[in-house]
């Protein structure tokens, strides 16, 4: 009789660890010890402004100061980084005058937000207000502060007075490639003209913010040039040149004169005017008496 009970108390333990078994299998199957991989679903690029919902697109920050400051704002874009803003006065008046900021702040339309362009963190509006008397509408030309990819964006502009508030204009760019230039135009000199100096000019030392110019003369006589302090800078887009805008595009308005026996250099900071430039081809001109350019890579 002991060894019936003692079998069937086996027996008993082995279905309750069967059991067991099982139930911890299921359990098994649906808890994991490991953290959960999260995916991204990726989001397509808004290219279009009607994509952007209304909601997202205000005027003005707050509309309460739209009646005192009295404008309206719209703005161009031109390939590769300039911005064109025209203010217009709402009540159709010629003349207007307004506070406003030198330094805009460009947002990018990103996952359904505006998200500041890198390269203006150390821009503070407030302490960049001039007041302007202008005959509307007046026309505002600012720069980006990088080449940006396709894709919708907005001008900040802070205007003041009594009551403070920011003004957006919004603007598409389309894609665009960067391109290479071919021997034509990379010509390192356009020689003066008979009334000005023979000269060759080439760029060495090029970086972001610098470069060096030398000058080469080919006259048999020690002479001198005179020269401004303003330049232009092109960069190859799309197969030909294209102006990049500056951040500050005033000159000092003054004459340089500069003799050159042989060869000498003349070091530009581009800083001084210019955005850190992107990686690309691109075209430097100056006037020495007659124009001249030259040509020059910034490598990735």
């Amino acid at each position: 009789m002991k060894k019936y009970r003692c079998r069937a108390w086996l027996a008993g333990c082995l279905a309750v660890l069967l059991l067991a078994s099982f139930g911890c299998g299921k359990d098994a199957g649906n808890i994991s010890t490991e953290d959960p991989i999260k995916t991204e679903i990726p989001q397509d690029p808004v290219l279009s402004l009607a994509d952007v919902p209304t909601e997202h697109r205000p005027e003005i920050s707050d509309p309460s100061a739209r009646e005192e400051h009295g404008v309206s704002m719209s703005a161009v874009y031109t390939v590769p980084n300039g911005i064109e803003v025209s203010v217009h006065m709402l009540n159709g008046a010629e003349t207007g005058s307004l506070t406003l900021s030198r330094m805009p702040i460009f947002e990018k339309y990103t996952a359904g937000e505006w998200v500041p362009l890198s390269g203006q963190e150390e821009i503070a509006q407030a302490e960049t207000m001039d007041t302007c008397h202008f005959l509307a509408p007046l026309q505002l030309h600012f720069a980006l502060p990088r080449f940006p990819e396709a894709g919708v964006y907005r001008c900040a502009i802070l205007c003041g007075g009594e009551m403070s508030a920011t003004h957006y204009t919004y603007f598409e760019v389309p894609e665009y490639t960067l391109t290479v230039p071919t021997e034509a135009d990379v010509a390192k000199a356009v020689q003066g003209d008979s009334q000005g100096p023979a000269l060759t000019v080439t760029a060495k030392d090029v970086t972001p913010t610098s470069l060096t110019l030398v000058l080469t003369e080919h006259a048999t006589d020690r002479f001198g040039i005179t020269f401004g302090e303003n330049y232009r800078l092109l960069c190859h887009i799309d197969g030909e040149w294209r102006p990049v805008a500056m951040r500050d595009s005033s000159f000092i308005a003054i004459a340089r004169y500069m003799e050159i026996d042989g060869e000498e250099e003349l070091k530009i900071n581009l800083s001084e005017h210019l955005y850190p430039l992107e990686p690309g081809h691109y075209r430097f001109e100056k006037t020495f008496t007659a124009p001249y350019f030259v040509c020059f890579e910034i490598p990735e």
